[in-house]
């Protein structure tokens, strides 16, 4: 497999991560119940650390994004 198909796929995995981030906070700010209040802590602190995983696997490769990706990514949220 191609280093670069690699790269990508931990670069979607921080994308998706990020999401998980999101999501569980959202899902914090609509819940009542005690235990889905529960869940979604756990949900976000697991996400964040697999961030944390995945932002220190791209630093040890040398993984960079340009500006540009960056930017499109912002704008493909936003639509």
């Amino acid at each position: 497999s191609s280093p670069l198909y690699f790269y990508s796929d931990i670069i979607k995995a921080i994308e998706n991560t990020k999401l998980e981030i999101e999501t569980a906070r959202n899902l914090f700010n609509i819940v009542y119940d005690e235990n889905l209040i529960e869940m979604a802590i756990y949900l976000e602190e697991a996400a964040k650390k697999r961030l944390e995983y995945l932002i220190a696997l791209a630093k040890e490769k040398g993984i960079i994004v340009s500006t540009q990706y960056i930017l499109y990514q912002c704008i493909n949220m936003s639509e």
